[in-house]
């Protein structure tokens, strides 16, 4: 007589990206520079994105709008069962001009 059994074990080896930006509509390209996987993300109505499933490793997250790069992350890591959070600040790709005003404090 000859018994088996086959134990069967779910692994979590993956990892995820989520985050915000500004404009939604906009794309988020997400790279793992060691393999090369990309996965590409549209922002939904509230701003928000997210990658799930993803392997672990250093990834690349870049902010696209109009099919034109606006913001870069690097060294996103993914780990074993965990998230990463990139956020990409409101209008940072329109800053021209940053104007400083003040005023002198009198001498006594």
């Amino acid at each position: 007589m000859c018994i088996s059994s086959v134990a069967m074990a779910q692994s979590n080896a993956a990892g995820s990206i989520f985050g915000s930006a500004a404009q939604p509509g906009s794309t988020v390209v997400i790279e793992n520079v060691d393999t090369g996987l990309t996965r590409t993300l549209q922002v939904d109505g509230s701003g928000r994105f997210s990658a799930t499933s993803l392997p672990t490793g250093q990834y690349r997250v870049t902010l696209q709008r109009n099919g034109q790069a606006v913001a870069t992350r690097e060294n996103v890591e993914v780990q074993i069962g965990s998230g990463s959070e990139v956020n990409f600040a409101a209008n940072a790709d329109t800053l021209d001009t940053v104007v400083v005003s003040g005023t002198r404090a009198s001498t006594i």
